[in-house]
């Protein structure tokens, strides 16, 4: 187990987010206008975990002994809010320890200043930032109404994809496109709606200087057919997504707050196409939460099982995001002398795979999958100043498939949408 001063160090490098507060559904309510003008400060845009490293290696200089906070496992810290962290459906512990610290109080007035609950919201604050929070209707999100449900297909999905910030329009056109490769379409969804949502708040004659370009966006939903999606369209969403993935979210400016990470954006629109595909087998979940009898914790995944994904952290639906984009590029190898688009496929994942891994580390994922992530990018043999740029080599398996599917690209019909970066 590698120790979490390590792993933060590493995320304290990169940007990393802020998100509301879960007293209401979508998050914390923001705070008057006059409490911000009060403190000069805009709580709900917060960096909560660089703030809490900063806190803590500041407490670990000054302490007596040393932190288990600082140097135990990614589990020892998660434990600090959750009351199963072997749980991918685990509840948030109602008053962790972590709030009882000395600093905390001095670490709250820093990040939610506005706030007339500030221990409370800054609590929230990191729960959010840390993937630990649901997609509950009514609770973690808002309850999907009867459009809603029609829109996303169903309401789970619809729960999922509100909490991803996605618009039904491009939730359904990127699945059309992508339908084959879900876990490619979401990635597609989030960087469409990125792009969306950047213009609308924009002023047009910035969008050159911001590499804006909404036309892409009105391009790709006018389209009929993947075959006349354009290349160079692709590629730039692509971009788009690659940067998102190593920056802090974006505002949600409709609801006065962050988006999720796009780790977790991404992860969720995947487990929205899951739920609005429908399941052949039991239910998986009952009333929003994991049907009686499911499994809760490692084995929940086994033989690409779905989560119930209303009832799972985003830590959960991020690590299963994970494992099912690996999966359909090893299906997509598999078959690929069969299948269209799998160069598309094994370029796009080439483009953004390292990136929702070190995404992943960014959100403090299980020491088991962090170990992963770091030996296949070879990070410890990285300077860490090296993680704060995007470009980061793939691990010898990916490799051997961008080698194998540039050598077969000429059997692909589809264009080769994606590139690898030097």
């Amino acid at each position: 187990m590698k120790s979490y001063l390590r792993l933060a160090l590493i995320a304290s490098l990169l940007p990393s987010c802020v998100y509301a507060h879960r007293a209401s559904p979508d998050g914390v309510s923001p705070p008057s206008p006059g409490a911000d003008a009060a403190h000069g400060a805009q709580p709900p845009y917060a960096d909560a975990h660089r703030e809490l490293m900063a806190f803590l290696f500041r407490y670990e200089k000054e302490a007596t002994r040393p932190s288990p906070l600082v140097h135990g496992t990614t589990r020892t810290f998660l434990a600090e809010f959750l009351e199963n962290p072997a749980s991918h459906y685990s509840e948030l512990k109602a008053y962790p320890a972590i709030t009882n610290a000395r600093w905390w109080p001095g670490y709250a007035e820093r990040v939610a200043s506005g706030y007339h609950h500030r221990n409370q919201a800054a609590l929230a604050m990191l729960q959010r930032q840390l993937g630990l929070t649901k997609a509950h209707p009514g609770r973690d999100v808002r309850e999907p109404g009867a459009e809603d449900t029609l829109n996303y297909r169903t309401r789970g999905a619809a729960a999922n994809a509100i909490k991803a910030g996605v618009d039904p329009d491009i939730f359904l056109k990127a699945w059309d496109m992508n339908g084959v490769y879900p876990s490619v379409a979401a990635g597609y969804a989030v960087a469409l709606q990125i792009v969306r949502d950047r213009s609308a708040s924009a002023p047009v004659s910035q969008h050159g200087r911001q590499a804006l370009k909404p036309e892409v966006v009105t391009r790709y939903l006018s389209t009929r057919s993947p075959e006349r999606l354009e290349e160079q369209d692709l590629r730039y969403l692509t971009q788009v997504l690659r940067a998102a993935l190593h920056s802090p979210p974006d505002p949600d400016r409709r609801h006065r707050r962050r988006h999720l990470p796009a780790a977790f954006r991404v992860a969720r629109v995947a487990a929205a196409y899951q739920d609005a595909a429908g399941y052949v087998s039991n239910a998986i979940c009952v009333r929003d939460r994991k049907a009686p009898g499911m499994p809760d914790g490692v084995d929940a995944t086994i033989d690409h099982r779905p989560l119930c994904f209303t009832d799972a952290t985003d830590r959960a639906v991020h690590a299963w995001y994970r494992r099912q984009l690996r999966r359909e590029l090893s299906a997509a190898y598999l078959h690929r002398d069969h299948h269209n688009g799998f160069a598309e496929l094994v370029h796009w994942a080439g483009a953004v795979m390292v990136a929702l891994d070190v995404g992943a580390f960014v959100e403090v994922v299980e020491a088991a999958v962090a170990d992963e992530a770091i030996a296949s990018a070879d990070l410890l043999d990285e300077s860490a100043a090296s993680l704060a740029f995007p470009d980061m080599a793939l691990d010898a398996n990916d490799e051997a498939l961008v080698a194998d599917s540039l050598a077969n690209a000429s059997r692909n019909r589809r264009a080769l949408h994606c590139r690898i970066s030097p």
